[in-house]
């Protein structure tokens, strides 16, 4: 292990052709890495940890891992495993071609890179995380957001900027957008539970649901699946839904003009095969909206 004495937040470089990659807050606020083979009983792994290059200076960690060339998945490479420990805040750019990605702990900035393999973010301000075949699971973005994967799921609990999420095939998940979201998908069902501005979900082929919205506009299309929006309490909505087969349904109530204190979301909702269904959204006991 390779420890510098720091105080308070840096930013980090870690960059790996093979291996996982593993970043956490030490409460110290010092820093820390550790370069293990992936298996210590295989001599290109144990060569691949020993020529591994670690540096500090002026404010920032370089972690940077032998290069290998291009990958040709099937063939034996020297792998390893890279644990990072810095304090709270810190902003981190970690890149791997082969391996997963795990950052742990309330840091800054986010860039997160592979080629193949899962993303597992905690908490982050703003973040940018790729994946070519992986999925992508994070807690809280606090800031703007861009995530993309070529194949595997994404699924983030709570974003609180704007957020452009590109899944290719698979299934995406937000549970609570605070600023503009936009989702594109090819192949997979997209889900928002809650969302305080403009969404704008398209999919190729599946199924589109928005369980609550406050204001905004909400634009949902679809060639094959079902679209839901829920609306919430003390919302109207101006809508324009359309199918081409199968039903349209709107459970809310039809008015001339919305009250002067109402708030409003326009919702645009479209699907060539699947029915489109526009709900009040239920308030939950713990305040927050659902469907």
């Amino acid at each position: 292990m390779t420890s510098f004495a720091t105080e308070g937040p840096i930013s980090a470089y870690l960059k790996v052709d093979m291996g996982s990659l593993r970043v956490s807050v030490d409460d110290a606020g010092a820093t820390s890495v550790e370069v293990v083979p992936a298996d210590p009983a295989n001599e290109k792994d144990r060569r691949a940890a020993e020529a591994t290059e670690v540096s500090f200076d002026d404010g920032r960690l370089r972690v940077v891992g032998p290069t290998i060339g291009p990958i040709i998945f099937g063939r034996r490479y020297g792998a390893i495993d890279v644990s990072v420990r810095l304090a709270a805040g810190s902003q981190v750019e970690a890149q791997t071609s082969a391996g997963c990605i795990t950052v742990e702990g309330e840091l800054g900035d986010c860039r997160l890179k592979t080629s193949a393999g899962d993303i597992v973010l905690q908490d982050a301000a703003d973040a940018d995380l790729r994946t070519g075949v992986g999925s992508i699971d994070a807690r809280r973005i606090g800031g703007d957001a861009y995530c993309s994967t070529g194949s595997g799921s994404v699924r983030i609990d709570r974003i609180d900027g704007r957020a452009e999420v590109k899944n290719a095939n698979g299934d995406t998940q937000i549970g609570e957008s605070g600023g503009p979201l936009r989702v594109k998908s090819a192949n997979g069902a997209i889900t928002v539970e809650r969302a305080h501005g403009d969404v704008h979900a398209t999919s190729a082929n599946g199924s589109l649901r928005v369980g609550s919205v406050e204001q905004g506009t909400v634009e949902l299309s679809t060639s094959i699946g079902r679209v839901q929006v829920g609306v919430a309490p003390g919302t109207a909505a101006l809508l324009d839904l359309g199918t081409s087969f199968g039903a349209v349904r709107s459970e809310l109530e039809s008015v001339s003009q919305p009250g002067p204190h109402e708030r409003r979301v326009e919702v645009r909702a479209r699907t060539s095969a699947g029915d489109v269904e526009v709900l009040r959204a239920v308030v939950a006991d713990d305040g927050e909206d659902g469907s």
